[in-house]
């Protein structure tokens, strides 16, 4: 097992060997969403890429959705959208949240 994973602040990167030799990268942020979207820029996003989400505030949504990863750009940013139940934009969702990148 490797050693502790510990970002101490948003938008830096951590780096972590494994018992095989091999880099893992793990990046970390927080964003707001504007009607229930944003575009996050960011170099460390690839296509094999596992991106995480945490909600840290409701903010003034009047509604919450489903939050998703969606047009990833390697090396450049990503899209987070909130889902409502029947798979539309809710818009209505500006809530705040933390996110994950590990790996790829």
């Amino acid at each position: 097992m490797g050693g502790r994973i510990n970002p101490t602040s948003h938008r830096g990167t951590v780096a972590q060997v494994n018992k095989t030799g091999k880099t893992t990268q793990f990046a970390t942020g927080n964003a707001t969403l504007t009607a229930g979207t944003v575009n996050i820029s960011t170099p460390f996003i690839n296509s094999k890429s596992i991106v995480l989400f945490g909600r840290t505030s409701i903010n003034a949504s009047v509604a919450i959705g489903q939050l998703q990863a969606l047009n990833l750009t390697p090396g450049d940013k990503f899209t987070v959208t909130s889902f409502d139940a029947a798979a539309a934009t809710e818009t209505d969702d500006v809530s705040i949240f933390n996110w994950l990148i590990v790996g790829g």
